[in-house]
């Protein structure tokens, strides 16, 4: 199950990108955008001043674990 959440993110992921739009966004932009400030603020509280370094990391990490319990 987690490869196959693993294909599912990767997809998604791609998707995200390749819809990436500063003019005009999409919903799935906006979803991401959301995900991202939500995770990065509560990454500068509990983190702090050198939270940048782990958002990439922290968002995979939490939509994975969303995404296997959603499954699951």
């Amino acid at each position: 199950m987690q490869v196959l959440v693993f294909a599912i993110l990767i997809v998604f992921f791609l998707a995200v990108r390749a819809s990436l739009s500063v003019d005009k966004p999409n919903a799935l932009q906006h979803m991401m955008e959301g995900v991202y400030n939500f995770i990065d603020v509560q990454s500068a509280e509990i983190i702090g001043h050198d939270n940048k370094r782990y958002l990439s990391y922290l968002i995979t990490l939490a939509l994975f674990i969303l995404s296997c319990n959603l499954l699951g």
